[in-house]
């Protein structure tokens, strides 16, 4: 059975990490676009992001995630730092 414990502790182990590294890197991302639209009005988020990556992405995606980060109210952390 310990080999099986180990086993099932690993993947477990490593999925969560797997699962924190995407979470990360997104809400990361997503301030970093964030940062990109405010900057002088006349362009969108999404203008920002092709401008400084050369990529092109589903305008109504990022809109969407961005305006749902602007919907959820501050957490304590956020408010006492």
């Amino acid at each position: 059975m310990k080999i099986l414990d180990r086993y099932i502790r690993l993947h477990v182990a490593g999925g969560y990490l797997l699962i924190m590294l995407i979470l990360i890197t997104l809400f990361t991302f997503l301030d970093f676009v964030e940062q990109l639209g405010a900057g002088d009005g006349k362009e969108t988020a999404v203008e920002a992001v092709r401008r400084r990556f050369g990529v092109t992405i589903n305008p109504r995606s990022i809109e969407r995630a961005l305006r749902r980060r602007k919907k959820k109210p501050p957490t304590k952390l956020e408010t006492q730092g």
